[in-house]
């Protein structure tokens, strides 16, 4: 299986998966978020996969939604109309939602191997997986509580 944003091997039964965008602390542009329930649904329907180990490259797990993702949302505000906007983020947000919900609505279990930073979207994303084992480094925030 190749995918551009993920890396991804079955061995043995267990398919590993990891977040590849090290140099951005694995934050997710939108590709990525495209991409991810098509990972999901892949190795869920693999018969040979009997367990799926979610990880990320480099020095963290995943940093969330990229923040140029983020600020693309500030085109909404080129709308005159309120509920058009608010209709654009509830659609933006479900397909977001969408992504993570591919996690966990599969029959295979999911386990996050979580080290350094587990940040807004990426604790989204671990807290879809059955189970959670965590380095002592790991640390988590949700920044829009602050």
């Amino acid at each position: 299986m190749s995918y551009q944003h993920f890396l991804v091997e079955i061995t043995e039964g267990v398919a590993t998966v990891a977040f590849n965008r090290p140099d951005k602390a694995n934050a997710l542009h939108q590709a990525a978020w495209d991409e991810l329930p098509m990972v999901f649904n892949a190795l869920h329907e693999e018969e040979t996969v009997r367990v799926i180990v979610l990880s990320g490259t480099g020095n963290h797990f995943c940093a969330g939604i990229d923040l140029g993702l983020l600020m693309s949302l500030q085109s909404f505000n080129d709308l005159d109309c309120e509920a058009r906007k608010r209709e654009k983020l509830l659609a933006f947000i479900r397909k977001l939602q969408q992504a993570i919900n591919a996690i966990e609505a599969g029959n295979k279990p999911v386990i996050a191997a979580i080290h350094g930073a587990c940040v807004g979207g990426g604790l989204d994303i671990a807290a879809a997986c059955d189970m959670r084992f965590c380095s002592a480094d790991a640390r988590f925030s949700v920044k829009e509580i602050d």
